[in-house]
């Protein structure tokens, strides 16, 4: 978006803000999105483990 001179119009400056805060939104968004996913999966691997556990435990008895 720089020109050659080095020098930005108002317009050029206000667009990029526009777009940092547009983008920024967005990564947090998928930030979040990929936090729960990875929570979700480690949950059902600990649940998994636990049915795992319990069923070879019942099994021994």
């Amino acid at each position: 978006m720089k020109s050659d001179e080095g020098f930005r119009s108002k317009t050029e400056r206000d667009r990029e803000v526009d777009l940092q805060r547009n983008y920024g939104k967005i990564g947090i968004a998928a930030i979040q999105a990929a936090g729960d996913a990875c929570r979700t999966k480690r949950e059902q691997s600990e649940a998994e483990a636990r049915r795992q556990s319990m069923a070879v435990s019942a099994h021994t008895d």
